[in-house]
């Protein structure tokens, strides 16, 4: 069975901690292969573990955020959101339960940049809209680039070819009692 795990900020990056508790928990099941998709902050990170890879790690992906800071708008791609699709980004800024499907088939199946989603007159009118009727005595255009600018990351994530696997565990480096 493959197991995709799915780091952010910690191994193999970093020393102690989560990535220690990390890399005793794959040494000790050598019987199971692993596939890691860490998300790292920064792209000169690459490739730059502070561990020695046990051999049941078959793949590593390396993702990085200020990766996201480089998307650049299709020029070619016109961007159109179904009402379903707006639901589920006004559910994401509103930091209420969005439809993960609808946000990740907008992503993965249907290619969309995330810059293209941020730039639409569709998002501008959904932020618009969530700003009138609950936000209407906050500052707009600052809502509107620090939701943007908060965005772009999770978008970015979303974009990315996700690795093959039979299961896929998060394990988070901060985490509330009770969750991992």
């Amino acid at each position: 069975m493959k197991t995709c795990l799915i780091l952010e900020g910690s191994y193999p990056y970093t020393h102690g901690g989560v990535s220690s508790w990390m890399d005793n928990y794959i040494k000790s099941t050598p019987d199971r292969e692993y596939i890691l998709w860490v998300i790292g902050a920064y792209e000169k990170d690459r490739g730059k573990f502070k561990y020695e890879l046990p051999q049941n790690v078959t793949e590593v992906h390396e993702v990085f955020l200020d990766a996201a800071l480089r998307v650049m708008p299709d020029r070619k791609q016109k961007i159109k959101l179904t009402d379903e699709q707006k639901m589920a980004i006004s559910a994401l800024i509103d930091c209420d339960r969005p439809d993960w499907e609808v946000l990740v088939k907008m992503f993965q199946d249907e290619h969309m940049n995330p810059a293209n989603v941020l730039m639409s007159e569709d998002f501008l009118d959904t932020m618009t809209r969530l700003c009138m009727e609950k936000y209407p005595y906050v500052a707009y255009a600052e809502t509107f680039h620090t939701m943007r600018s908060m965005l772009l990351p999770v978008l970015y994530l979303l974009s990315m070819e996700v690795p093959k696997a039979d299961m896929y565990w998060i394990r988070r480096t901060a985490c509330s009692a009770g969750t991992s």
